[in-house]
């Protein structure tokens, strides 16, 4: 079947969880990052992290240490905190196996249906990762969900 012929215009991924199957690896580095700094507010901010999916992770810091902590991070902090949580990410979500049956379905599909991703994750590390996986060959355009959706229109 085409392009043409298919009732669906185009399929938009989230890929965490959805493409690779990262939520529990990336679960993890981020119960370290409070761990380490905060322990005794760990169960309330992970209840925070896992009810938030999609808050980008710096949000998720800031919002942790105002409302959870009580004590505001300073300037920079939240960012440096999500830094953090990146690289310590990467390269354990390069090695992160597809989650099952997504390989096989973008193999099927890439080719007649437009295929995007449209993820919390910063679109640079997201681009990163989707390109040293080979995986963009799979979609025409890797996207952070709040930003560009004016350009998913198809080429």
């Amino acid at each position: 079947m085409s392009a043409a012929e298919s009732p669906v215009d185009a399929i938009l991924f989230d890929f965490d969880g959805v493409v690779l199957d990262t939520v529990r690896f990336k679960e993890s580095q981020f119960r370290a990052i409070l761990a380490e700094r905060i322990p005794e507010h760990l169960g309330p901010a992970m209840d925070y992290f896992w009810s938030h999916g999609g808050t980008s992770r710096v949000e998720k810091f800031r919002w942790i240490w105002a409302h959870i902590v009580g004590k505001p991070l300073g300037p920079g902090e939240a960012e440096a905190l999500g830094a953090e949580f990146a690289r310590r990410v990467r390269d354990g979500v390069l090695a992160c196996p597809f989650v099952p049956g997504a390989e096989e379905f973008l193999e099927k599909h890439h080719r007649n249906i437009p295929c995007y991703v449209i993820s919390g994750t910063p679109q640079p590390e997201l681009r990163d990762i989707v390109r040293t996986r080979g995986l963009d060959r799979f979609f025409r355009g890797v996207f952070r969900s709040e930003e560009h959706t004016s350009e998913l229109q198809s080429p």
